[in-house]
């Protein structure tokens, strides 16, 4: 009865694997018994505990008066990414007055590694970059939907959660425009 078991069959026929198991399972007795997160599939009340009710904000663009494009097909997924995350980085660059927030990581990692120097000015972002951002955004949007805009509006949407933990929108504040 005791070698129908699946770890006395792992550990006769694969010890490694076996060590691999039992090492994992103590890793996983030993965060529930510490409350240290192993991983969450195995966290009680993950999924059901209430959520906090928690203030959010996100970049919004609308192209001529409306919503940005449907972009939530599985294959427009690179060109939101493009769209949102170039975004988002200038958008914080402009909150930094024009200087590229990855500068002090850089500094931090060309400091640790002298060989990186030459390429510095070629990873961060100058004041010029940031005044060819829009236009470019303009142009890339406009490939992108084929579609004649005549007018793009950038701004943050600030959500809060309500009680059942689904966003509501409280307000958008306008950022930016380009036409």
């Amino acid at each position: 009865m005791m070698r129908k078991l699946y770890l006395v069959r792992c550990f006769f026929e694969n010890k490694i694997f076996f060590a691999l198991l039992v090492l994992f399972i103590a890793a996983v007795y030993y965060g529930h018994k510490t409350n240290l997160p192993i991983t969450p599939a195995f966290i009680t009340n993950m999924f059901i505990l209430k959520g906090d009710t928690k203030k959010d904000s996100y970049l919004t663009i609308t192209v001529n008066g409306q919503t940005l494009l449907n972009l939530t097909h599985t294959f427009d997924e690179p060109r939101r990414m493009m769209i949102y995350s170039t975004l988002d980085a200038y958008h914080q660059g402009m909150l930094n007055g024009e200087k590229d927030p990855m500068l002090a990581s850089i500094d931090q990692t060309v400091s640790k590694h002298p060989f990186l120097r030459g390429l510095r000015s070629a990873i961060g972002c100058r004041k010029t970059d940031y005044d060819q951002y829009l236009p470019w955004l303009l142009k890339y949007i406009q490939t992108s939907v084929s579609d004649s805009i005549k007018r793009l509006d950038i701004g943050m949407a600030y959500i809060h959660y309500d009680d059942r933990n689904l966003p509501v929108a409280d307000s958008t504040k306008p950022l930016y425009h380009i036409e």
